[in-house]
């Protein structure tokens, strides 16, 4: 019953003063129901304030309802509808109180914008969208589990880990046709008004797939969705029922690298270690890289108090950059520190570093249908990951090729000899490009050149380097 107040706390919230579909009447008694509701506990006056912004829909007017939607009250279903005033430039998104009657929360436009109000014609011109779909890039899968219902992968690849991990995909590229896919992010607006990734989307055809979810959605909500399904259910169980439970972040690495980028370090990693918490505690998903980052966090002592860490009136003495040129993570501090937890940040900024180069290997992953990815993979997966990473370090030292899935089991001489030959193809680009550019540089040099030879031109008119033997008189 606290579930059906809060989401109708929360969907009169985001209708904010959108255009009711009932007269002023009915809208004055509803609000005086909902006050009235609020302070006694009732749930049938919270019931009658989303029955009066809500509006009847046709028999002809096009709708999808979800009806096995995740952790949604009882007495109300979250879908779609397509009404005939958009002339299909838009469709709604809203609650359900029955088949017919349908409380708008936002509308949705043709590019993967979702716009918040409660008036279906509403001017979104100016208007900020909540929630996007955003193009990452595009990449061949070699074969359909990760975008058709019903297809079961090889559960060697997925599950196994007493094996060693390979990229490679579970079955020879031969059996498989590849898969043309573009890839992208579901970016969400939070409270305090920036976008922040949330979840990931692929798409085939015309087809689309979740993954990253931090709700457990079964197949037929994730996999081989049409474009109105795809916006619904991301908006739905990315943005507004994490809205409603008070905890809107990404899922996996993505929220850890917003926290990361954001916040204070030390702040920011046990924040992180948080949310996977209650995230866990809500029953919702947490990934096996998060389950690891915590482990490396606790491991280098950054979950403990630290005499020489901690913040100081609300100000941390360690600040977190990124190389421009390796993409590593680097501490550095305004006061100088004692050994000892000099020491230790240099322990945590070796683990993040292991942490973000296990990512790395999971988003190549992604980007070449190779599997783990970061949505399959587990804590003893990931640990593996990193233990081979470590063992060759020259694997992921130059950013890999987006076409080349990657192998753990790659010797470190094959490693080392790709280094060596990429470091002679660029000396062979520089080379190439090299002529210009030295007479670019030999071009202001040019005038003393001259001067110079004029100075060492003999008195006998000898234009060679002068010789005591014919230019000595």
């Amino acid at each position: 019953m606290p579930q059906v107040r809060r989401m109708a706390h929360r969907v009169n919230t985001l209708v904010g003063t959108g255009v009711s579909r009932h007269t002023s009447s009915a809208n004055s008694s509803s609000s005086a129901s909902s006050a009235s509701g609020a302070t006694s506990g009732g749930i049938d006056a919270m019931m009658k304030e989303l029955a009066g912004r809500s509006m009847q829909l046709g028999p002809m007017v096009k709708r999808r309802i979800f009806e096995d939607f995740p952790d949604v009250p009882q007495g109300l279903e979250l879908g779609w509808a397509q009404l005939p005033q958009l002339d299909g430039r838009f469709f709604s998104l809203g609650v359900f109180l029955n088949h017919k009657d349908f409380c708008q929360v936002a509308l949705v436009d043709g590019k993967g914008r979702v716009f918040l109000g409660a008036d279906p014609q509403m001017d979104t011109h100016e208007l900020e969208p909540a929630l996007m779909f955003g193009k990452e890039g595009d990449f061949s899968l070699q074969d359909d589990t990760r975008i058709r219902a019903g297809v079961s992968g090889s559960a060697s690849t997925i599950g196994k880990v007493t094996e060693r991990l390979s990229s490679n995909p579970h079955r020879p590229a031969s059996e498989n046709r590849s898969i043309d896919v573009v890839q992208g992010g579901i970016i969400g607006r939070d409270m305090f008004g920036r976008m922040a990734w949330l979840a990931s989307w692929l798409k085939s055809g015309n087809r689309y797939t979740l993954e990253q979810m931090r709700y457990r959605l079964p197949e037929s909500l994730r996999l081989d969705l049409e474009y109105r399904d795809a916006m619904a259910i991301a908006f739905f169980a990315a943005y507004m029922l994490p809205q409603i439970s008070g905890q809107l972040i990404g899922f996996g690495a993505g929220n850890i690298f917003r926290r990361l980028n954001r916040e204070a370090p030390l702040g920011a990693i046990r924040r992180s270690v948080r949310d996977s918490l209650d995230a866990r505690g809500r029953g919702l998903r947490v990934s096996g890289l998060e389950d690891y980052f915590a482990d490396l966090m606790r491991e280098s002592g950054a979950l403990k108090p630290s005499a020489g860490l901690e913040a100081v009136h609300g100000a941390e003495p360690l600040h977190l950059y990124t190389s421009s040129y390796s993409g590593a993570y680097f501490f550095t501090w305004d006061d100088s520190l004692n050994l000892a937890p000099a020491l230790e940040a240099l322990n945590i900024e070796g683990n993040l570093n292991r942490f973000a180069s296990v990512s790395a290997w999971l988003e190549h992953n992604a980007h070449t249908g190779a599997l783990p990815i970061e949505d399959t993979v587990t804590r003893a997966q990931a640990a593996q990951i990193d233990h081979a990473l470590l063992e060759n370090p020259a694997l992921l030292a130059l950013k890999p090729q987006s076409s080349r899935a990657l192998n753990l089991d790659e010797p470190s001489s094959v490693s080392l000899e790709r280094m060596v030959t990429t470091a002679a193809q660029t000396a062979d680009e520089i080379a190439a490009k090299a002529p210009p550019l030295a007479a670019l540089l030999v071009m202001p040099l040019l005038p003393r050149i001259i001067l110079k030879r004029r100075r060492t031109v003999a008195a006998n008119g000898c234009i060679v380097r002068p010789s005591p033997l014919c230019c000595g008189a």
